[in-house]
């Protein structure tokens, strides 16, 4: 397999496995937003980002961590930790709110179209 240029031998690469991925996400440079790509060379700026903060903080309440932040925060990978924050049982009360979660959504979805439904019949 050749990733970025570079030959990884089969089996050496952890994204063959399906438990892990890159997620690509905008951050901003200093002079405008960019597109993160996987470049290490942006790494820091991406660990300051909204995204890269929360990846940070965050993942590993649904099972994820990066393998090494100071190298590459974009890089995801499952871990099933039996207690505490990914654990299967912290997953499943996470999960347990989707029900709830469509019903907000559809409220939201409602209202939204009820917005525009009102707003189409106000006179310009």
């Amino acid at each position: 397999m050749i990733v970025d240029g570079v030959y990884a031998p089969r089996g050496s690469n952890p994204h063959a496995t399906g438990l892990v991925f890159d997620l690509d996400f905008q951050i901003f440079d200093g002079s405008h937003e960019r597109t993160l790509g996987a470049d290490t060379r942006w790494n820091a700026t991406a660990l300051r980002s909204a995204a890269g903060m929360w990846l940070n903080k965050y993942s590993i309440q649904f099972g994820f961590d990066s393998y090494d932040t100071g190298k590459e925060i974009w890089h995801m990978e499952f871990r099933s930790p039996k207690q505490g924050p990914g654990s299967p049982d912290n997953i499943a009360l996470l999960n347990c709110c989707q029900p709830a979660l469509e019903v907000v959504d559809d409220f939201v979805q409602f209202s939204e179209s009820a917005i525009r439904e009102a707003l189409k019949r106000i006179p310009l």
